[in-house]
């Protein structure tokens, strides 16, 4: 016999009482208990049937189902006899769903052991508006560089989408409209400028549709600008207890990394005491900056500092290293 249950339902009254014979007890134990579906438009019906065996030797009442989401509706064997196998078959309503999916269903059974066991379906729903490949970006580029990305906006729906206006929420970055298939499918190219500082410029690229249930769509991005010098470490870290009179050697490594020769002009700290050396390590492309540190007067606690580096280099004529000083 197979029951149905629809949304949110949680219990159900159970066909007539088996009672076992004593010592005897069902085990339900689910088989590949998570469906993964491949990536479908928004109202399309996915559906795949679960296997539930009984390995206890005491048949198998399924009392019910329980669900996360009011868009899963199941059908079930009630009874399962030991040693064999029943299903329960899940249809997953995806007319109200965007993105990525992962809804639970329990199965209620009388296992003493697990009376509850739980099931689960996950994939990609393909809304009336996809932002392809996904929903935000993230863009890299060294210093005097421009980058580009291209996002791509697709309509699943059977009205046309208009976009009537995109931009970037940040300085320095803007985002270019192309149409791709009118109507249907559209590219937003988005381009950053050369100009922009060393750092992370986070933002969003906004775009504005005539779709009443969406006209307005902000995809998030972030833009990781980095100096076309490069320190390694990027900050030293030193350490030691309180009252010592140790001094910590640290080096950091500096490499240009369009391979082009530079030199150091100047270093030095807002701490005095700091001292430095330097010395050439790869035919002007990098230079080793030796750093001597005393840890004498400090009191317990994190103590922050910065050591800056100026080069006769346009790409990066000055670079902050911080040192962090923990005394305990």
């Amino acid at each position: 016999m197979r029951a149905v249950f629809g949304p949110l339902v949680l219990s159900a009254a159970l066909t007539a009482a088996f009672t076992p014979p004593a010592g005897a007890a069902a085990k339900a134990r689910p088989v590949g208990p998570e469906y993964k579906f491949t990536p479908v438009n928004y109202g399309q019906a996915v559906v795949h049937a679960f296997e539930v065996k009984n390995e206890g030797d005491a048949p198998l009442q399924i009392r019910g189902i329980e669900s996360d989401c009011s868009c899963m509706t199941a059908t079930f064997d009630t009874t399962i006899a030991p040693g064999t196998a029943g299903t329960v078959k899940v249809t997953l309503d995806t007319s109200t769903l965007d993105g990525h999916q992962r809804h639970l269903l329990r199965v209620v059974s009388d296992d003493p052991e697990f009376p509850r066991v739980s099931l689960a379906m996950q994939g990609f729903v393909r809304g009336p508006i996809v932002v392809l490949p996904k929903g935000s970006f993230a863009l890299r580029q060294l210093r005097g560089e421009p980058t580009r990305q291209t996002i791509e906006i697709e309509n699943n729906q059977s009205r046309p989408l208009a976009i009537t206006r995109v931009s970037a929420s940040t300085a320095g970055t803007k985002a270019v409209l192309e149409t791709l298939e009118k109507g249907s499918r559209y590219a937003i190219h988005v381009e950053t400028e050369a100009a922009l500082p060393a750092g992370n410029h986070r933002g969003s690229v906004i775009v504005q549709t005539d779709y009443p249930r969406r006209p307005k769509i902000d995809i998030p991005y972030d833009v990781l600008v980095l100096n076309a010098i490069q320190a390694r470490p990027g900050v030293i870290y030193v350490g030691g207890p309180e009252g010592s009179d140790r001094k910590a050697l640290k080096t950091i490594t500096l490499r240009h990394l369009r391979g082009r020769p530079f030199r150091l002009t100047d270093v030095s700290s807002d701490q005095s005491n700091i001292t430095s050396t330097q010395e050439e390590a790869k035919k002007g492309e990098e230079w080793n900056v030796n750093f001597t540190i005393p840890l004498q007067g400090y009191t317990k606690g994190i103590h922050e500092r910065k050591v800056k580096i100026l080069t006769n280099s346009p790409d990066a004529p000055l670079i902050v290293v911080p040192v962090s000083i923990r005394i305990r």
